[in-house]
């Protein structure tokens, strides 16, 4: 408001040019119509006053005065005439004084407007020509109190009155004289203030180029500059808001960079083309764990493996000889994959985004490089190649593997029918006979082929070997035999409870797992330790125990424990994925604990890890428990079981066909025969009242064995079927089991398994 109101001032007393004007002259003019402005006020307040006070001498002289201060004014005013003005106006205020001294003025106090003419005077004209002028009126007026008969009423006027109104006025204005000088000098001082600080901003635009030529017209240039010194002053303000905006503008973008360059989790750094750092990003704390200053003072040898050193080093050479060359493109950049230094001493693998930064000439002056840890990309990546090569090598062996389990079916196939042929011979020899001993001799040869074959269907994965009723003490007294003559170092431990309940498991599978976590137990233990083997029977309600989500009922606990140095959480969640593996590269490709949680998981069971870095690590494994089968009930001898009852025999084989008929007539059984799925079918639909049991094949052309059981079950639903195949009985076999087949009989089979299997089929059927 107040800048508003003093610019409206200025328009009107400088009829709205005052922009032109320097300092010096805005102050003058101001000073001019201020003063005259209020001089004319007081005229014709005085005026007034002298004209109801009678003395109309004295007003008219104030109105007559206050007239000629007003054309003065209107006149500067269009004229713009100014130190006119000022004279003018001194040289009719000087009279007056004059007047108002020897007439006395309104009440005799005419003498008060003496003290302000040097006020005006000096401020008016400066402190020289104000000085003279106060001169001026103070000479004539010494002189008039200097005579013994002065006119009017001087001669009045004590003596110690004019010796105190000499005195006062020549204090006030030595004071007023001292002031202007002062305000002068100070004013001088500002001039060579401001034309050094033009001399400066001389010198900052030549150094910008826009001053090219400072010679011969050098004064001239100063002097045009002097005199121009308002549009100086205005220009400088301008640039210097200019400055101050390119300056915010910057500071505003460098604050960017900087928190872009020390929040972003990549490392921004610089260097000279002798590749020493100049500049490093606080993120190579969390990169590398060295701090800046730590990091600027390594050379790139330290930073990195030699083998990125060298390649790193190589890279740059051939980007200079691109440069010296000039072919190449100046914006390019180029994605290196380096090995570096951490500073616990370990290593990871970054990836560098680098580009050379150049001056104005579009030289190379230094390497701006961006570095992120691409560690766990190329894991992955490694995994990955891991994986496929591990895909590849498992689909070569799943080839190698149907090969095998079909030879290993149809040499079941040829043992089943040696098997059959001489149990039968049995059938009629009695023990004293000299054949005896031979038939049984190849009956254990049958049954040494047969354990061959599945060794075979193992590797085939046409289903696991199979499972029987076993005594888990048993198994872990000898696998732990086992391991404790590779491993003398550690002490084993064992707590087997006794009267441990009997479990179904695949004998091969379970040495297997037991073996598994043995030895990563002992690489756990590189110095020895203890290993600590217990067993127990455990019951569990649905999840409570133990603390996982499993079905309620028996389960044995195996708990293998060691003294090992541990693994903390992260490792503990993910110790049973494929491939994981905290070894040393090449030392294991991260299958065996992945492989007991299979096998764990195969046989319907759990698995929980227990450790803390440090404390060890502790598995515990639940086995589903039998209700009242036990370990030996596979290898009790049994006897030949006469029975009677119409049986289905199905099986693509005429051979076995045949060798199966006669067993089961040797049994007391009449038995149908079918030589495929479709004649099955026929054959029960055309005797179904009569067939008790069938006895089906799972492998067959045309109609397969599971497809001919589904359609035997809808002729009828409460059919008895038991499967046979020289397959084992997980996979397919133990999918068809699953919808309802009433049992499952591993080629070959001798005759007295025949005849407890055919007991076991009717004694059921009788129970129902």
């Amino acid at each position: 408001m107040l800048e508003r109101w003093k610019r409206f001032l200025l328009d009107l007393v400088t009829n709205g040019r005052h922009e032109t004007y320097d300092v010096e002259a805005i102050r003058k003019v101001t000073l001019l119509f201020t003063g005259t402005t209020i001089g004319i006020v007081f005229l014709l307040v005085q005026g007034t006053i002298s004209y109801f006070n009678s003395i109309v001498s004295l007003c008219l002289i104030d109105y007559t005065l206050a007239f000629i201060l007003l054309l003065i004014l209107v006149y500067v005013r269009r004229s713009r005439n100014y130190p006119f003005g000022l004279y003018a106006v001194l040289f009719f205020f000087t009279l007056l004084c004059w007047y108002l001294l020897s007439s006395g003025g309104a009440y005799e106090t005419g003498y008060v407007w003496y003290y302000t003419y040097p006020l005006i005077a000096c401020f008016g004209l400066g402190a020289r020509k104000g000085a003279i002028a106060t001169a001026i009126l103070t000479l004539p007026t010494l002189v008039l109190f200097s005579l013994d008969n002065p006119p009017g009423i001087i001669g009045s006027y004590p003596v110690n009155f004019k010796i105190r109104f000499v005195g006062s006025f020549l204090l006030v204005s030595a004071l007023a004289y001292l002031a202007e000088y002062v305000r002068e000098d100070t004013q001088l001082r500002l001039e060579g203030k401001n034309d050094e600080l033009q001399r400066v901003i001389s010198d900052l635009k030549l150094t910008k180029g826009k001053l090219r030529q400072a010679g011969e017209d050098l004064e001239k240039r100063v002097e045009e500059r002097t005199r121009q010194l308002s549009d100086a002053n205005r220009k400088l303000m301008e640039e210097m808001q200019e400055r101050a905006q390119v300056e915010e503008a910057l500071r505003v973008s460098e604050e960017k960079y900087r928190v872009i360059a020390e929040n972003t989790a990549d490392v921004i750094s610089f260097q000279d083309m002798n590749l020493r750092y100049t500049y490093l990003s606080p993120s190579i704390i969390r990169l590398r764990g060295f701090t800046v200053e730590e990091a600027m003072e390594q050379t790139l040898d330290q930073v990195m493996t030699p083998e990125s050193f060298q390649f790193c080093m190589g890279i740059f050479g051939e980007e200079t000889a691109l440069e010296s060359a000039g072919t190449a493109d100046p914006h390019r950049i180029r994605i290196l994959e380096l090995e570096q230094y951490k500073k616990d001493g370990s290593t990871m693998w970054i990836e560098v985004s680098i580009c050379f930064v150049r001056d104005r000439d579009g030289n190379p002056v230094g390497v701006l490089s961006v570095s992120r840890d691409v560690t766990e990309r190329r894991r992955a990546e490694e995994e990955k190649r891991r994986l496929e090569e591990q895909l590849r090598e498992a689909q070569r062996l799943e080839a190698v593997g149907t090969l095998a389990g079909g030879i290993a079916h149809e040499f079941n196939n040829l043992l089943m029918g040696i098997q059959g042929q001489a149990s039968l011979m049995l059938l009629s020899l009695d023990d004293g006979h000299p054949h005896h001993r031979r038939l049984k001799q190849i009956e254990q040869q049958v049954a040494s082929g047969a354990d061959l074959t599945k060794q075979l269907l193992g590797f085939a994965r046409e289903g696991r070997y199979e499972v029987r009723p076993a005594d888990m003490n048993e198994i872990i007294e000898r696998t732990s035999a086992m391991f404790s003559r590779t491993r003398r170092d550690i002490t084993i431990l064992k707590r087997l409870e006794e009267g441990l309940w009997t479990v179904r498991v695949d004998r091969g599978q379970m040495e297997h797992l037991l073996m598994n976590l043995f030895v990563n137990a002992g690489q756990a233990m590189r110095e020895g330790g203890t290993l600590t083997l217990k067993t127990e029977n455990s019951h569990a309600d649905g999840g409570q125990d133990p603390p996982f989500a499993v079905d309620a009922g028996k389960y044995v606990k195996l708990s293998i424990g060691d003294t090992g140095m541990g693994m903390d959480e992260r490792t503990r969640k993910r110790i049973f994925d494929p491939f994981f593996t905290t070894k040393d590269m090449g030392r294991g490709a991260g299958l065996g604990l992945a492989t007991v949680y299979g096998i764990v998981r195969g046989h319907r069971g759990m698995i929980d890890v227990k450790s803390e870095p440090g404390q060890g690590t502790t598995f515990d494994i639940y086995l589903p428990a039998l209700e009242m089968e036990t370990a030996a009930a596979g290898t009790a001898a049994t006897r030949k079981r006469e029975g009677k009852g119409k049986i289905l025999l199905v099986d693509d084989e005429p051979m076995l066909l045949e060798v199966n008929r006669q067993q089961l007539e040797a049994l007391g059984y009449h038995v149908y025969t079918a030589v495929s799925g479709q004649e099955a079918l026929a054959v029960y639909a055309e005797n179904q009242e009569e067939i008790a049991l069938v006895i089906l094949d799972m492998v067959m052309p045309g109609l397969s064995g599971g497809e001919t059981f589904d359609r035997l079950r809808a002729i009828n639903p409460a059919i008895r079927v038991l499967l046979s195949s020289g397959y084992s009985i997980e996979g397919q076999a133990q999918q068809i089991l699953d919808r309802g087949c009433d049992g499952f009989l591993q080629k070959p089979f001798d005759f007295e398994r025949l005849s407890r299997e055919m007991g076991r089929m009717f004694s059921r059927r009788e129970q129902h």
